[in-house]
């Protein structure tokens, strides 16, 4: 199988290729199985210098695997030349707490010839415009036992004045917010200071007589920017803020309602906490919503490159000190 050029796109005889090696190699389950989806599929581009040299070099595909059943994914590069798996590595989900999402898309494009104003998202190429687009994602409802507490909003980020006990004015202090109420838990991040959010445990504590606990780290990114009066808006009223918190009810599952396409408005996470349920003490769900806005760019015709989103969760106060200090101490030597 050889190509023009080695920097040609892949075309589609090329691609079917490519799924059979994976197929071969055991990487792709049987139609039986949970199915995998290719987050990326593309050209894994040469060395320059094989390039530059006129070589024919090793042509290659990469593609991003996610087991939707397990949620188990995979970084694999085949050989179209060679007809073989080259490197083939699971991602691991939870890797310093990060949940990766990837997220592919074909451009949607419309018709902007000459005598058309400018289009408010990006050009794709001559004749074609493509609008932005925002991709909103909400991570719930996961529950954790034992962080049945309070939901707390930490703002690191705020300076003190200058004074006696701050000189310098170099000091900065956490802010606490304490949550105890659904009416309360409607947040939005704020990168300016660092806001982060904290699930703390009401039964554990750890040396300090602190509470165990989690802390989300978001991304700095906006909430939705349709017009509030759009139907987007109605039926997507999750996406207002960058975290909720409910008291846990397992009828309450999907953030934009049972029906999305047949909400009027209101359903999901607007009824949710209609009620205004205490949450101080009470076993809790956190909804996290969160994704990329993308202005598309030329690059991103016909199809999209990946673009990454996502947050941290980590563990804050389960252990006593650095838990990798555990090496014991090296044998005598002079």
């Amino acid at each position: 199988m050889s190509s023009a050029h080695p920097l040609d796109p892949a075309g589609a005889e090329e691609y079917l290729a490519g799924r059979d090696i994976m197929v071969a190699a055991g990487l792709l389950p049987d139609p039986g199985r949970a199915p995998v989806r290719f987050a990326y599929y593309g050209l894994e581009e040469a060395p320059k210098d094989e390039v530059l040299a006129g070589e024919a070099p090793d042509r290659r595909l990469r593609a991003y695997l996610v087991n939707t059943g397990t949620g188990e994914s995979s970084d694999v590069v085949v050989s179209l030349t060679h007809q073989k798996v080259v490197s083939a590595r699971t991602l691991d989900p939870a890797a310093h707490g990060q949940m990766p999402i990837l997220d592919s898309d074909f451009a949607r494009v419309d018709e902007d010839g000459p005598g058309t104003s400018v289009h408010p998202g990006g050009r794709a190429r001559p004749g074609l415009g493509a609008p932005g687009r925002r991709t909103r994602r909400l991570r719930g409802p996961d529950r954790a036992e034992g962080l049945q507490g309070h939901g707390r909003v930490r703002a690191p980020g705020a300076g003190l004045p200058i004074g006696p006990d701050n000189p310098y004015g170099n000091a900065i202090v956490q802010q606490v917010t304490r949550l105890t109420r659904e009416s309360q838990a409607g947040r939005r991040a704020d990168g300016s200071r660092g806001r982060t959010w904290r699930i703390i445990s009401t039964e554990r504590s750890n040396r300090f007589g602190r509470p165990t606990s989690y802390t989300l780290y978001p991304e700095a990114a906006p909430v939705l920017l349709a017009d509030p009066d759009s139907p987007l808006a109605a039926r997507a009223g999750f996406a207002a803020n960058h975290l909720w918190v409910t008291r846990y009810d397992p009828d309450q599952r999907w953030p934009a309602g049972d029906y999305v396409n047949q909400n009027p408005g209101g359903a999901g996470m607007p009824a949710f906490i209609a009620g205004d349920r205490d949450i101080d003490g009470e076993d809790i769900v956190v909804w996290h919503t969160f994704g990329p806005t993308h202005v598309p760019r030329p690059e991103d015709w016909p199809v999209m490159p990946v673009a990454r989103c996502g947050f941290v969760l980590k563990p804050t106060g389960f252990f006593d000190r650095n838990p990798t200090l555990d090496v014991a101490p090296p044998a005598a030597h002079c």
